[in-house]
């Protein structure tokens, strides 16, 4: 008995599944049917059914633990994103402030507002072309202010390029 279970369970396992294949037999002695089999070839089939059982276990509990590790891992790289996000987020804002006012509006209609640049011309009563340079002047102090207080969270945060 003992070596069917340890060729299908393993060493490890192997006095466990014998084990349970006699309490298995000692619990349920009505179960034996002479006129089927001896009690020979009764036992190792119980030892096979009780070995498979323990690796089926085996592997449910293993699926079961990596799809928690899996939905651990993707519960904090939400938080991480969400993290990174609020951060970058606060950062725009007040890299915003140190604009000039008519920048600072005109590129918040562009990309919070999604108005296009006729759209904001019309809303001031400015030429399309002075919406144009306001946006793209503004842009330009806005990504030197963001790269003059870089992020220390974003210095420590993986690059996508250095994933290969």
């Amino acid at each position: 008995m003992l070596a069917i279970a340890r060729s299908i369970v393993g060493e490890d396992a192997a006095a466990d599944v014998t084990q349970d294949a006699f309490l298995s037999v000692w619990h349920h002695p009505e179960r034996f049917d002479p006129a089927r089999a001896d009690l020979g070839k009764y036992l190792r089939v119980v030892t096979r059914g009780a070995a498979l059982d323990h690796a089926r276990r085996t592997m449910a509990r293993a699926r079961r633990e990596a799809r928690d590790v899996a939905l651990a891992d993707g519960a904090m790289l939400d938080a991480l994103q969400e993290l990174l996000e609020r951060e970058v987020s606060d950062r725009v804002s007040a890299a915003l402030t140190k604009l000039r006012d008519d920048e600072r509006h005109a590129l918040t209609l562009a990309f919070y507002d999604q108005l296009t640049y006729r759209e904001i011309a019309a809303l001031y009563g400015t030429p399309e072309g002075t919406i144009k340079s306001r946006i793209r002047v503004g842009m330009k102090r806005l990504r030197s202010e963001l790269h003059e207080h870089e992020s220390p969270m974003a210095e420590r945060m993986p690059n996508e390029n250095h994933r290969r």
